[in-house]
């Protein structure tokens, strides 16, 4: 049995609003996408895709996010699922 169409879509709505505090956050400060990419060691590439969520996230790779852009992965996380309907 699958994840009901509904969750599925609800878990997209906070993954988009997860990467977008992100993505806030490390525009605010200045930093690019390359800078952001050498410091959680992935390539740039690869952070414009997780950044857009076109291409998800693994926890850790979220967790390197948040503390890379100086984020609480927690506080992020409950303003996504509050905003998520």
């Amino acid at each position: 049995m699958g994840v009901p169409n509904a969750a599925k879509q609800r878990l997209m709505d906070v993954e988009m609003r997860v990467m977008k505090q992100i993505d806030d956050a490390r525009k605010a400060s200045g930093m690019s996408q390359e800078q952001l990419a050498e410091l959680i060691g992935v390539s740039q590439g690869q952070v414009s895709r997780m950044l857009a969520a076109k291409s998800p996230a693994s926890l850790a790779e979220t967790i390197k996010l948040c503390d890379a852009v100086g984020l609480d992965l927690a506080a992020v996380v409950a303003r996504a699922e509050s905003s998520a309907g």
